[in-house]
């Protein structure tokens, strides 16, 4: 099975497209969104399409839940109704596909702001000890760097990037397959 990854949409709804047009090519049933989907240009567009596209399964980043707390009052009834769907999502899931479990994380399990100790000057048994246990396959996002780490301790660990706003203004994402309990992982950069 083929499941895609995207993390930090950031309302950019030209690279949003594209990816769409990549995951129906592969026949992509399943996305995983690690959040940050508002804070671009066309975040309604974005949000309108995950709340109704059934493959996308979702997490709120910081910047959703900046969205959240800025529009308030201001907020018109569409935003109101993107805003109340946001509020349903949580700061992180797990989801079994195959059989396999998949963490889902804007960021740290314990904060949607902080960078993942990794990139805070920490080792990487410090980074696995900030996720729990059990888990097949680590996902975050936040930070906009790709990065995927086969096996570190018997776990897989994947940032698939900035969809939206990547560095070097390339659009990130992974798509994995797990076929006969292994996992692949191609990261693209279009």
């Amino acid at each position: 099975m083929k499941v895609a990854i995207c993390s930090d949409i950031h309302g950019n709804i030209e690279a949003f497209n594209r990816f769409l047009e990549i995951i129906e090519y592969e026949g992509i049933n399943k996305v995983l969104n690690l959040g940050d989907f508002v804070r671009g240009k066309d975040p309604d567009k974005i949000i309108d399409h995950i709340m109704n596209d059934s493959r996308f399964e979702s997490i709120i980043g910081n910047h959703d839940e900046a969205y959240c707390l800025e529009v308030g009052e201001f907020a018109t009834e569409t935003d109101k109704k993107y805003i109340e769907w946001i509020k349903t999502q949580p700061k992180d899931r797990v989801v079994e596909v195959e059989g396999k479990k998949i963490l889902m994380v804007h960021s740290r399990p314990s904060s949607n702001k902080c960078a993942p100790l990794i990139y805070n000057g920490g080792t990487f048994n410090e980074f696995m000890d900030d996720y729990p246990d059990g888990m097949d396959l680590i996902c975050f996002g936040h930070t906009h760097i790709q990065l995927f780490i086969e096996n570190f301790y018997g776990k897989k660990i994947l940032n698939p990037g900035s969809l939206g706003l990547a560095i070097g203004g390339k659009v990130n994402f992974a798509i994995i397959e797990i076929e006969n309990d292994e996992f692949t992982c191609k990261l693209y950069k279009i």
